[in-house]
């Protein structure tokens, strides 16, 4: 295995077979002492050399007998570490900007309502704006909103194939944007749209389920915050079930989390009894 690795050229980026690996890395790589006793690969370093600098680190790897962890998913762990790119830094920014886009306001204004900050609850979301401007207004809004999640990890995911770590802080600034944008002071809205956009790309069974307990909460007590909310909370569990990925699941708690903290207000209002219900 590691003379094979050795006699290697460039390009190397892939599994063997379903236990074994290789992966080329950059040069300026670092690998600890550790790293022989890692708990699911037995692995080897070794190093390509052109004169007296190392031209590539070559790091090659088999699966230890009892673990059932993809040889692909350690392979994009792995490459993930050394990610900030000064590229990929920027697509980051711009996956903020992008998220930062306030629907709600555009359209409301577009339409000649005016400031939607300024009516109902004061939140830019569909919510809001479908209590203040309509039903058309606010599906637009929730669709508007949904598809600035959307669009960009469909992009990451089918165009740039970008390994979990990646996709997981592109959903972060997206969702981050649109909850803090930049062009509203900060100042967004609660990220179900958002997210809903996000989780339709990377885990649509667990859209599915969180759908469902949103509709089931909905129906039974007819609170769309009280049913955003355990909604948004059983997201990283249905998130975890179906895609089995640590960074994903990391990033869904954080959703999560900003998502009912964002609706502490609407949970006061529930507590006291004075929360508005939906009436179709």
């Amino acid at each position: 295995m590691q003379a094979d690795a050795e006699g290697a050229t460039g390009g190397i980026d892939h599994p063997i077979d379903d236990d074994h690996f290789r992966l080329q890395l950059p040069p300026h790589r670092r690998f600890g002492d550790d790293l022989a006793a890692h708990p699911l690969f037995d692995l080897g370093v070794c190093q390509e050399r052109r004169g007296r600098q190392a031209d590539a680190i070559l790091l090659t790897g088999k699966r230890k007998t009892g673990y059932t962890r993809s040889v692909k998913k350690f392979i994009n762990a792995v490459q993930g570490a050394s990610m900030l790119t000064i590229e990929f830094f920027s697509a980051l920014v711009l996956c903020y900007m992008i998220g930062a886009v306030p629907t709600g306001v555009i359209l409301t204004r577009g339409a000649g309502i005016g400031d939607i900050r300024q009516a109902g609850s004061g939140n830019i979301g569909a919510t809001n704006v479908y209590r203040v401007a309509g039903r058309k207004l606010g599906i637009l809004t929730l669709v508007g909103d949904a598809l600035k999640g959307m669009v960009p990890m469909l992009i990451a995911v089918h165009i740039f194939e970008l390994n979990e770590i990646k996709l997981a802080l592109v959903a972060l600034l997206l969702f981050v944007g649109h909850c803090y944008p930049v062009y509203l002071n900060f100042k967004g809205g609660k990220g179900v749209a958002t997210g809903l956009g996000i989780y339709l790309v990377l885990s649509p069974l667990a859209v599915l389920g969180a759908l469902l307990v949103f509709a089931g909460v909905l129906w039974t007590w007819r609170y769309i915050s009280l049913a955003s909310v355990i909604a948004a909370a059983a997201v990283p569990i249905f998130v975890y079930l179906h895609a089995g990925s640590l960074p994903l699941l990391l990033t869904a708690t954080v959703i999560s989390t900003l998502v009912v903290a964002r609706h502490r207000a609407n949970i006061e209002r529930l507590r006291a009894g004075t929360e508005s219900k939906f009436r179709p």
